[in-house]
This record gives structure tokens, sequence and C-alpha cells, in this order.
């Protein structure tokens, strides 16, 4: 007799990382396409059947950072997440722009959705944004990025809306955008809470995580939510395994696993080093996603090599007591056995 049926997650996320998308779709390295293995990973998750909640983009999703270049991201991405009611959500990585970024991936720029009294603009949240049926939807940002605001933090006495939103939409308070803040942003996922952190330091390929960002994070923290949080950063708390990466590591991990320890996190993701790594950090799992594009020779060991190989992305599914990350890779192999099918697998419970 065979086991009971599968479990089913309450949550799946896709982890897309390090896209590298150049300008006017050129090759990466001289290399490889990165619009074509973009392209590739949306024909995956919008045919296979595994329905995701959310698509993450996790950081370095353009290789210069210029607007024109989200713009065509966005145009690759959006519509196919549309069609699949998919929630997208952006995280920025030291090759981003963040003013690029957020103006055409986020729809905020200097002087939009200011915090006052009166004049406030609606800004343009992410696809998804306002929230649809079942709770799906951006959260919070601060007056500022990365400033915590204590009215898009709590919700207001006796208010029905989840913290941050108006009547399921973004709280145009706490869309704002000062120049040199971090991007950091909420999501609600039906009851699971996705927490963006910005990692990035203006101009350098390693990681920090600002005292804004890391009080903003522990405020957040204070209170737990439904169905735990998931911390998402482009420089995962990971040692590097190449001499050559730990030139440019998260340089305060201490400081994230303060904040994190004993609290509602259930998984730690990044990306940036373009090889899949699991560790942990203050007892929380972590989970680093390969590169979309290209991924590290590890075959080379303590030397840096990147390679058109194994290109792919983390699934991450949330159980009730579990979490499980499978890293999928984009090409297909030669068949090694029958392949077996649900239909053919439930027959055989039988």
């Amino acid at each position: 007799m065979f086991p009971g049926r599968r479990r089913r997650p309450m949550h799946r996320i896709a982890h897309l990382s390090d896209c590298h998308l150049r300008p006017v779709s050129g090759l990466v390295g001289g290399v490889v396409d990165a619009d074509a293995r973009l392209r590739r990973a949306i024909e995956v998750l919008t045919t296979w059947d595994k329905p995701c909640d959310a698509w993450f983009f996790g950081g370095d999703l353009t290789d210069e950072g210029d607007a024109d270049t989200y713009v065509r991201l966005r145009e690759l991405v959006e519509p196919a997440a549309s069609a699949c009611g998919v929630q997208v959500i952006w995280g920025n990585g030291n090759h981003d722009g963040s003013d690029a970024f957020a103006r055409v991936l986020w729809g905020v720029g200097p002087g939009d959705g200011l915090h006052s009294d009166s004049g406030l603009r609606q800004a343009q949240p992410a696809v998804g944004g306002s929230s649809p049926e079942g709770g799906v939807g951006p959260s919070t940002l601060g007056p500022s990025y990365g400033q915590p605001d204590p009215r898009s933090l709590r919700p207001s006495k006796g208010s029905p809306n989840r913290p941050g939103l108006a009547n399921g939409k973004p709280d145009p308070r706490s869309l704002s955008l000062s120049k040199g803040q971090p991007l950091n942003r909420t999501y609600d996922l039906r009851g699971l809470r996705f927490i963006a952190l910005d990692s990035v330091v203006a101009d350098r390929p390693e990681g920090r995580l600002s005292e804004v960002s890391l009080a903003w994070l522990s405020e957040l923290l204070a209170t737990p939510a439904v169905r735990g949080s998931i911390l998402a950063l482009h420089h995962p708390p990971v040692p590097p395994v190449q001499d050559a990466a730990g030139l440019w590591p998260l340089t305060n991990p201490g400081a994230l696993a303060e904040v994190v320890r004993g609290s509602d996190v259930r998984l730690i993701i990044g990306g940036h080093f373009h090889q899949t790594s699991f560790t942990t950090l203050a007892g929380v799992p972590v989970a680093a996603a390969s590169s979309l594009t290209y991924t590290q020779d590890l075959t080379a060991g303590r030397t840096l090599r990147g390679q058109d190989a194994h290109a792919g992305f983390n699934l991450i599914e949330v159980h009730e007591e579990q979490v499980v990350v499978t890293a999928v890779q984009l090409d297909v192999g030669v068949g090694v056995h029958r392949a077996l099918s649900p239909a053919d697998v439930e027959r055989m419970r039988r």
C-alpha cells in the first residue's frame, strides 16, 4: 500500500534571481541571451502544474540598471503573470539602478506619495498591487523607503485593513521615495508575510544592511504574521565557496541574525552568487538561488568561473510546519526512466 496522498503546500513562490538583462537584448559576456532565459523560465512557470502565489525577482534584474531594460523586463513578465493571476514581487541588487528600478517597476519616484496630510498622490503599485480576492498584495514602505511609519506598520484602532493597506490598496502615505533610502517593501500572501529587504551598497558589489533597514525590519517583525514571514535580500548571509566571491558578500550578517533570532521568519532567501546554497542564520534556514542566466562552475574549486550551464530558479513551497526549497534547472536532459504523471501515481496508489 502506498502512503497517503501528498500534502499540498499552503503557498508556492518562484524565486528567480540574477536575470542580468542587457540593454537592447545584448548577450551577457557576449555568450548568453538573458532575454531568452527569462522567456524560458516564464514558459515553465505558465505551463507547469505547480501554480504559484508569487514570482519573486530577487535582484540584478538588469546588467546595467538602465530604465529601458526595466521596461522590457516588465513587458516580458507582467502580461504572463497577469494571465496566471500571480503576484510579481521585484527586489533590487547591486547591478540595478535604484532610481530607474523604483520608477519603472514600482511606479514611484522623488515626490510621489510624500508624507503629508493633503495632496497625496496614489503611486502605481507593482503588478497585482491592489489586492485581489484572497488577500495578495503589497503592504508597507514607510514614509520614505526603509523608514518605519507607525501608521503603515500597525492598523489604526478598529481598522479592518491589514497594516499598510487602505481598503486592500497601498496606503499612499507609505509609497514615498527619498533619494538614498533603502528600497524595502512587504507583501501579504494570504497570511504569509513576504519581506523584500534592500542589501545594496551604492556603487559597490558587496552588500550591507543599513541601520535604517535593520530598525525597520525589527519593528516589522515585532508583530508576527498569521503564517510567518519569508525574508528576501539580494546578498544572502552565506559564506562564499569561491575565493573571488568573498570580495562581495553581505558584510554584516551578524546584525541581521540579531534581528531575526526568535522572530517569525521561517526562511531567508537570496541570490547574488549564481549558485544554489543552503545554510542557517540564527536558527533560520537560508536558501540562495542560482542565476536565471548563468551559473558558477563549482568543479573549478576555489576559482571563480562563470558558465553557460544549469541556469534556473528556486521553487519555495510553504507547508504548515515545513518549508521546502527545490532548485529548478531550465535545461532538460535525456530521459532515464518512464515518466510518471500525477494520473499514473493515482492509479498506483489504488
